[in-house]
Parts: C-alpha cells; structure tokens; sequence
C-alpha cells in the first residue's frame, strides 16, 4: 500500500479512473470468489445460500476485508490528493500523525472508532506514509544496520506477543491485536524506507510473478481454501519438529505462490480471448457517460 502511495500521491487522476481502476480489480476477485465458491462445494459438500451471495458480491460483503478497504481507498484517491497536495509540509505530518494514532494505536487498546485493526483506516495511514516519502522524503540518519536490527525486533516483539497473549487469554478475543497496527505499520515503512535507497533493476521473471502473485492472496486467504489447503490437501498438525515445520512450511508456500500464478496467467488468457475485461470497461464507460 506504501508503493501504491508513493506513486499515486502526485497523480492528478480523476473519478472516472478510479472506477475503471476499481472495476478490473473488481472482476478479478469476482473470478477467484465464484472459482473458489465452487471448489469449496465440490471438495467441503457444504452449499450455503449466504455464502453463495457473498462469493458473488465478494467487495460489498467483505469478503476480502483488504480488498474492500483497498476498493474504498482507490475510490477516494482523487479527492485525497486534493487534499494532500493543498497541504504543506508541516500540515501534510500533523495530518499523517494523527491517522497514524488514529488508526494504529488506539484499536490496540480497544478503541475502535475510527477504525478497526483490519480495514480502511490502516490503509489510508499506510497510504499517506507513502506519499508524504514521494512528496517530501523521509530520511533516518542511522546506519541501514540499525534499521534491519529494528526491523527484526519489531517482528520478533510481534511474534513473542502472539505467543504471551494467546496464553494468557488462552488464544481468545484480541490475542493477536499487536500483529497489526502501529507496529506492522513501523515495519514496513522501515523496509520501504530501505528499498528506495536500493539500485533500480528490473527482472522479468520477477514481474512476471509479480503481476500474479495477487491471486495467491484471493486463494490463499479464501476460509473454505483455508480449510481445504490446510486440513485436506497439507495436514500438517502432526509434524512437530520446528525446523521441520519451518521447511514444510516454507515448501508449502512457494508451491502455493508458483501454482496460483500459473492459474492466473490461464485467466488472463482466457479474460482476453473472452474479451471479459473490455467488455466490463466499456459497460463502465457507459455508465460514467450517462451519468
């Protein structure tokens, strides 16, 4: 989401982009939804009416909760620009400060006012982060080896939370409330911070998975796959080797990642000899028009 702001905040781009935008998006996780809606039938017997209703209206229903909170967000970018781009430096990080709290810290002390752990407050703060680096720069004057060691002990402090407070409330209500938040958010502006000092270069393999790897998380991330992948396909439960289940896991993972994006290049191919997502674009350009 920081990439996403870093290379949007200076956008001059209009509703009607968005929506175009929002509507290729749109279609790809309609396919993955109905795709896996029916893989679940087939595999769990399980056939639900509300379940049917949410595969087929996956962003209205939260299906994704990143999805839904991304499609908000894509739709609202014109107008937070404008905003953005009225602001001067000084206002541009009271503002980002105070979503950062807003959105970060106080759902871990259970206010959830502006918005709850997982949604589209913590997009927007991430967001901003992203643009205020394009706009104004954040520089960290330390060396790059304090950064990684601070990346790896807010991961580790994550890691050993999840463990404490799943004991101490013997892994109920919000055990995991530090895994998201200010904490992820610190994290990953750590290592975006890191990226852009890096070399430019472009790999073809790399983005060819690239352009894919969203399919990963509309499977992956998809309960009745959960359920499939975890209980059905790997069972797991029984290893009890760390390092052996660090290395199953692992395996189980770039499986996973190489096979959805072998997936998703077929819809491609099949999106663009059906015409599927042109004939989708052109419906919206209609309704922009008439209205």
């Amino acid at each position: 989401m920081q990439v996403t702001g870093y290379f949007l905040i200076n956008r001059k781009d209009n509703f009607e982009n968005s929506f175009k935008r929002v509507a290729k998006l749109w279609l790809e996780v309609w396919f993955y939804s109905v795709i896996t809606f029916i893989i679940g039938i087939i595999y769990l017997r399980d056939i639900s009416l509300k379940e049917l209703v949410i595969s087929i209206f996956p962003i209205i229903f939260n299906k994704y909760w990143f999805v839904t909170a991304y499609v908000m967000l894509m739709l609202l970018v014109p107008f937070i620009n404008k905003v953005v781009d009225s602001l001067n430096k000084k206002e541009y990080l009271i503002l980002l400060i105070c979503v950062t709290i807003f959105a970060g810290v106080f759902p871990i002390i259970g206010n959830r006012i502006f918005g709850q752990e997982t949604g589209f407050s913590i997009l927007l703060a991430v967001y901003l982060f992203g643009g205020y680096i394009r706009k104004h720069g954040l520089k960290i004057k330390v060396s790059s080896i304090y950064i990684y060691v601070s990346i790896i002990v807010i991961y580790m402090g994550m890691l050993s939370s999840l463990v404490i407070l799943g004991k101490l409330t013997s892994f109920s209500g919000h055990f995991d409330r530090f895994m998201y938040g200010i904490f992820p958010l610190i994290e990953s502006v750590l290592i975006f911070l890191l990226v852009i000092e890096l070399k430019p270069f472009t790999n073809k393999g790399i983005n060819t998975i690239a352009s894919s790897v969203f399919s990963t998380y509309l499977v992956t991330q998809n309960h009745s796959m959960v359920t499939i992948i975890w209980e059905r396909i790997f069972n797991v439960s029984k290893l009890e080797n760390i390092f052996l289940i660090i290395l199953t896991g692992f395996g189980i993972a770039v499986f996973l990642l190489l096979l959805t994006v072998l997936i998703d290049k077929v819809r491609i191919f099949l999106f663009r000899k059906l015409k599927f997502e042109e004939s989708v674009l052109k419906l919206v350009d209609k309704i922009i028009k008439n209205n």
